[in-house]
């Protein structure tokens, strides 16, 4: 890339430097992943299901990612980002970046959501955010660098029917998302929040539209985040898919 006078504007080289992802076995965490690796990053990885992780892990050494170290596990277990982050830097040095992807969605008016459906999207889309955040803060600080990206969602700056567990927890993430770039960037920490729309997943069991975003974009998102220079923060992100002409309401 260059500047209107010709001079060279070097992204962010992100090889052999140490990201970890959340929610890395399917959908907009294996596609971050797989960008990753593409980079050359060392990738730690974390997902409940083992086998799919598995799966995500080799194809990210074959798509060049500089080393790749995985810990299956729960997010809403309070101990496990704690746990997760210090085995990803016993395996593979100090923790450069941080993708806080992992989350789930139930969809239902206010007077039938389940309690234990509201929780479940408070801990994983929004606890696990923090308590992940908060574990490799004190590394990032110390170290006078990283980058904490929050996959959050369009979701967290508008509300519709039908969403109120999942808006209000996305909500929170952007909200998070605010406090930390505040707190961090007298240490050179960047912060960024990815907020996609409509993404061709099957999250929360919906039928992907033919238009909607495909992970690879939000992947893209990321990268482009992660590999910005030196002085340039992607604070918020709002990606939106191209509605057909027909499609719209």
């Amino acid at each position: 890339m260059q500047n209107e006078g010709g001079t060279q504007m070097a992204g962010l080289d992100l090889s052999h430097r140490t990201i970890l992802v959340t929610g890395a076995s399917r959908g907009i965490g294996r596609a971050v992943a797989l960008a990753l690796a593409a980079e050359g990053a060392r990738l730690a990885l974390t997902a409940r299901d083992a086998q799919r992780l598995a799966e995500t892990a080799e194809a990210c050494h074959a798509a060049g990612a500089g080393a790749v170290w995985t810990l299956a596990g729960d997010v809403r277990d309070r101990d496990f980002p704690a746990r997760c982050v210090a085995g990803a830097e016993a395996a593979l040095g100090p923790l450069w970046g941080l993708v806080n992807n992992a989350g789930v969605g139930h969809y239902t008016p206010v007077e039938e959501l389940a309690p234990e459906h509201w929780d479940e999207m408070m801990e994983v889309n929004a606890r696990a955010p923090f308590l992940f955040s908060r574990a490799v803060i004190p590394g990032f600080k110390a170290r006078r660098e990283g980058h904490i990206v929050n996959i959050a969602s369009v979701a967290g700056t508008t509300t519709f029917p039908r969403g109120a567990g999942y808006c209000a927890s996305k909500w929170a993430v952007m909200a998070l998302t605010d406090v930390l770039t505040a707190e961090l960037k007298p240490y050179e920490v960047r912060v960024t929040a990815v907020c996609p729309g409509s993404v061709q997943t099957g999250f929360a069991g919906s039928t992907p539209k033919p238009w909607s975003l495909r992970p690879e974009d939000v992947a893209e998102a990321v990268v482009q985040a992660m590999t910005a220079r030196t002085g340039v923060i992607y604070n918020t992100i709002i990606m939106r898919p191209q509605v057909p002409p027909e499609a719209q309401a």
